[in-house]
């Protein structure tokens, strides 16, 4: 998927946060809960042949369910965010079939800003980092990214590599 130039290596990945899976599919658990918490009224019912159909929508709605949490889940695992010593390559998964791959060089990058919002994120160290490029895509956005600071840090510290001289 990812084609690495001639010399070039990967020196960090980074994927979204583990919470923005976790409020993503919040309320597919939710919604998963309640036909055991309409069993009961069922129950009182006293229609064996209700019962059975209820358990066999019961059942379709589970797997429903779990075909969302599928999506949502390959949704989170293939966004990546790969650091290499030339560029960066951020890419973002829509759906199953559909993916968008977006790259800058480190040459290109002129500052990076980190911005992290709200109470659970600075608690669990999550948070947006924008980068402001010199290219025709003027700025470069990767959204809930998990330790934003030091992922910044192995930006600079790879673009500082890339322009130093070599050589005596």
């Amino acid at each position: 998927m990812i084609s690495l130039d001639v010399g070039e290596k990967i020196v960090k990945e980074a994927r979204k946060h583990w919470y923005a899976f976790v409020s993503e599919t919040t309320g597919l658990v939710l919604a998963g809960i309640l036909p055991f918490l309409l069993w009961p009224g069922i129950l009182i019912l006293d229609a064996p042949v209700k019962g059975n159909y209820y358990f066999f929508y019961s059942l379709v709605w589970f797997l429903f369910l779990w075909v969302i949490l599928f999506v949502a889940w390959t949704n989170y695992y293939l966004d990546v965010l790969v650091v290499t010593n030339k560029r960066i390559i951020d890419i973002e998964q829509h759906g199953l079939f559909k993916h968008d791959l977006a790259e800058v060089r480190l040459d290109k990058i002129e500052d990076i800003k980190v911005e992290i919002k709200g109470f659970l994120p600075s608690l669990l160290n999550f948070g947006n980092i924008t980068l402001q490029t010199a290219a025709a895509q003027q700025e470069f956005a990767i959204k809930q990214i998990p330790n934003p600071h030091a992922l910044k840090e192995a930006i600079f510290k790879q673009q500082e590599e890339l322009t130093k001289p070599h050589g005596p």
